[in-house]
C-alpha cells in the first residue's frame, strides 16, 4: 500500500514529550524509525512553538507519555486547520484516567485526533505504529481503494429501485444510534446490504445516525488483486466495501453487513476468540481477507484487532439478537 498520498504536499512535524522511562522511550524511537518509511519529518523543539505550525496542509504528531503532557496540549488552543494527531504511551493508572470520556472530550474539542491504544505490554498501553500511520491516512485521504465510477443514479443504472433497501440501511443506522455502537466517530463504520449482483453500502464519511438517500452507493464489482471498486452514486463508497463484497460472496445466507466501533467490544479480553490475531490495516484486500477468515471461524462476528467490529446476518432482527448476546458476554 502506497501511503504517499496522505503525506503529499504536507509538512510533517513531530513533538515528543520525552519520558524518563526506558521502555516508553524505546517505543517512541521505534515509531520515529517507522515514520521514516513514509515521509520526511521535522522535530518541534518546544511545545509552545507548536502553534506556529498550525497551518493548512501541516500534519502535527504529538507523542504523549504522561497526563501532564495532555495538560500541555490543552494550553495550545489549536484551531481546526492542521491535522493534529495524538498518540499516547501510558501506564495503567494514567491510562484509566485518560480512558474516561470526560477527560478526552476537552482535548478532542480543540481539534486533536486521539488514537486509542491497541497494544498492552509491561503494564503500558500504546498504539501499533501502523495504526498511527493509518490514522493520518484516514483523516487526510480516507479511502485506499482505486475507485472507478460507472454511473450517477442507482435506479437508472440497475433498472431497479433501491428505495426499500435505503430504508433498511437507514433503520440499521438508527439501531446503531439506539445502541450507541458508533459514538466515538459517527461517520466511521459501514452498513451494507446485498443488492442485485453487488452491494448497496453507505458512502465514505456518512453519519450513520442520520443516513440520507444520496449517501448510498451501489457497488457492482470489486477486484481484490488491484483493489478496484466499480460503483454508482454521488459520493465514493465506504472504505470497508471490500469486506462487504467478499463476505457476501462467501456467505450465501448473509444479506446485511454491519461494521461499527464499540470500545466495549474492541478491546475487552472477554471477546478474544472473535479478534484477529494482529492489527490489520483498513481498506485493503488483506484486511478484507483477514476479516472474512475470522467470520468463517466464528460463523458471523469478527473484531479487527485495535479497530472495530464486523457482523453478518440475514436481517436486522438476527443482527440485533447477536449483538445483544455479545453485549451480555461483556457486562
Amino acid at each position: 500500500m502506497n501511503y504517499s498520498l496522505a503525506f503529499a504536499n504536507r509538512d510533517v512535524w513531530v513533538y515528543i514529550f520525552i519520558p524518563q522511562d526506558t521502555f516508553q522511550k524505546a517505543l517512541l524511537e521505534s515509531f520515529l524509525s517507522y515514520l521514516k518509511h513514509f515521509c520526511q519529518y521535522q522535530i518541534i523543539d518546544r511545545i509552545d512553538c507548536a502553534r506556529n505550525f498550525n497551518k493548512p496542509n501541516n500534519i502535527l504528531i504529538f507523542l504523549v507519555s504522561s497526563l501532564a503532557n495532555f495538560k500541555c496540549l490543552e494550553k495550545l488552543r489549536f484551531l481546526d486547520v492542521s491535522l493534529n494527531i495524538v498518540a499516547y504511551f501510558l501506564y495503567t493508572e494514567e491510562f484509566k484516567k485518560v480512558d474516561r470520556k470526560e477527560f478526552r472530550a476537552p482535548i478532542k474539542a480543540l481539534s486533536f485526533n486521539i488514537i486509542y491504544p491497541d497494544r498492552y505490554q509491561r503494564g503500558l498501553f500504546y498504539p501499533n505504529n501502523q495504526k498511527i500511520i493509518d490514522t493520518v491516512y484516514y483523516k487526510s485521504v480516507r479511502n485506499k481503494y482505486k475507485n472507478i465510477k460507472i454511473g450517477d443514479d442507482i435506479t437508472t443504472y440497475t433498472h431497479l429501485t433501491s428505495k426499500q433497501q435505503f430504508f433498511k440501511i437507514r433503520e440499521i443506522g438508527l439501531y446503531f444510534k439506539e445502541m450507541k455502537l458508533n459514538d466515538t466517530d459517527r461517520v466511521a463504520g459501514a452498513i451494507a446490504i446485498r443488492f442485485r449482483n453487488g452491494v448497496l453500502i453507505n458512502a465514505s464519511r456518512t453519519d450513520k445516525y442520520n443516513i440520507t438517500e444520496d449517501r448510498i452507493c451501489y457497488v457492482e464489482k470489486y477486484i481484490p488483486k488491484s483493489n478496484e471498486i466499480y460503483w454508482v452514486g454521488t459520493h465514493t463508497p465506504s472504505s470497508e466495501t471490500a469486506v462487504a463484497f467478499l463476505a457476501f460472496q462467501d456467505f450465501p445466507f448473509a444479506n446485511i453487513l454491519l461494521h461499527f466501533h464499540d470500545k466495549r467490544m474492541t478491546y475487552t479480553p472477554q471477546l478474544t476468540q472473535y479478534r484477529t490475531d494482529k492489527y490489520v490495516t483498513y481498506g485493503t484486500p488483506g484486511e478484507a481477507k483477514a476479516i472474512v477468515r475470522k467470520l468463517k471461524e466464528t460463523k458471523n462476528f469478527a473484531i479487527a484487532h485495535g479497530h472495530g467490529e464486523f457482523l453478518i446476518a440475514s436481517d436486522l432482527a438476527e443482527a440485533r439478537a447477536y449483538i445483544t448476546k455479545i453485549i451480555s458476554m461483556i457486562t
